[in-house]
């Protein structure tokens, strides 16, 4: 017994043909469409870049500020009682 998988003879085959999107388009819309597509990609890197240097400069400015605050304590202790 072989233990590949068999197609069924019997099962119904779908009344479509696989076509390609990009067979129908002309010329000009095939560059249209992989311009836009490439600016979109860009996009995509540079905001994601964008948010990477946000999330890094924003963990800086919360150390700054607690490095800010640690000083600021030594200098004027203040202690509360809850």
């Amino acid at each position: 017994m072989c233990s590949s998988p068999k197609t069924n003879q019997s099962a119904i085959k779908p009344d479509y043909k696989n076509y390609s999107l990009m067979a129908e388009l002309s010329s000009e819309q095939r560059q249209r469409f992989t311009r836009v597509a490439n600016t979109a990609a860009e996009k995509r890197a540079r905001l994601e870049a964008d948010k990477r240097k946000r999330l890094a400069n924003s963990q800086k400015s919360t150390r700054w500020q607690l490095l800010l605050d640690i000083v600021s304590w030594i200098k004027h202790p203040v202690f509360t009682i809850h």
